[in-house]
C-alpha cells in the first residue's frame, strides 16, 4: 500500500477488557466485517504483545492506543471513511454478541439418558 493511500485511510481501534474468544471465531468475524463496503482491513485479536506488534506492523495500531492485557479483545479497522470504520466495528460487535448469546432451547437436543447400547 502506498504512502498516499495510507495517509487517507481512516483507522478505528477499540478494546474489550476481559473478553476472550477463540481465535478461529475471531478470524471468521473479521472476515465478515472485512466484506463491508469501504473496509480495507479488520483485525480482531487478543491484546497480547505479539498481536499488538502485528497490528503496529500493519499500520493498525494508533499511537494513542490504550494498553491491553492478553485477556483483552482488540478490534482494529482501516477503511476509506470514518463511516466505514464505524460500520465495521458495529458489525464485529454484533457478530461477537451473537456468539455470546446462548442458543434458544428448541427441544431438538435430547438429554443424555439410559438407553440401548449402540449395536
Amino acid at each position: 500500500m502506498g504512502a498516499l493511500a495510507r495517509a487517507t485511510m481512516a483507522i478505528g481501534f477499540s478494546v474489550r477488557h476481559s473478553a476472550y474468544f477463540d481465535s478461529v471465531a475471531l478470524m471468521r468475524v473479521a472476515e465478515q466485517a472485512r466484506a463491508l463496503a469501504g473496509v480495507i482491513e479488520v483485525a480482531v485479536v487478543m491484546g497480547t504483545p505479539a498481536n499488538r506488534a502485528m497490528l503496529a506492523d500493519a499500520g493498525l495500531l494508533p499511537p494513542d492506543a490504550p494498553p491491553t492485557d492478553a485477556g483483552d479483545l482488540v478490534v482494529a479497522v482501516s477503511a476509506s471513511t470514518d463511516e466505514a470504520v464505524s460500520a465495521a466495528v458495529a458489525r464485529v460487535n454484533d457478530l461477537l454478541a451473537a456468539r455470546r448469546d446462548p442458543a434458544p432451547d428448541d427441544g431438538s437436543v435430547e438429554p443424555e439418558g439410559r438407553g440401548a447400547a449402540p449395536g
